[in-house]
């Protein structure tokens, strides 16, 4: 139960910090070689410390799992950052989430279960 626990939190840490890159990339300007992107990334330093430290603390997180755990076990369950992602884009971004989609999560969620459960 314990691994279970440590991979929802790794997982939602890991979607959460995508979802941060996409709104750090959003209040940017797009990339070019002018100058005007590079200040654009120290005018929006909160947003790229909020995804930086996201993704920080899941870094730190999944050393512990590897460290306590087998990664044969523990590195297919990461895939549920897939179905976290795709439910927060529906949430901040009102992205559509088709029926392939919750069919694909559903597929996902089932193979976490019998890889948890053996």
């Amino acid at each position: 139960m314990r691994l279970g626990l440590l991979i929802i939190s790794l997982t939602i840490l890991l979607a959460i910090g995508n979802v941060l890159f996409k709104i750090t990339k959003s209040h940017m300007s797009n990339y070019n070689q002018e100058t005007q992107f590079f200040l654009s990334i120290f005018k929006n330093w909160y947003w790229i410390l909020a995804m930086g430290l996201s993704f920080f603390v899941a870094a730190i997180l999944w050393m512990y799992i590897l460290k306590h755990f087998e990664v044969s076990k523990a590195y297919p369950l990461t895939s549920l950052s897939y179905i976290f992602g795709m439910i927060l884009a529906a949430i901040l971004f009102k992205e559509k989430i088709t029926a392939s989609q919750w069919i694909g999560s559903g597929l996902i969620i089932t193979g976490c279960l019998l890889i948890f459960s053996y």
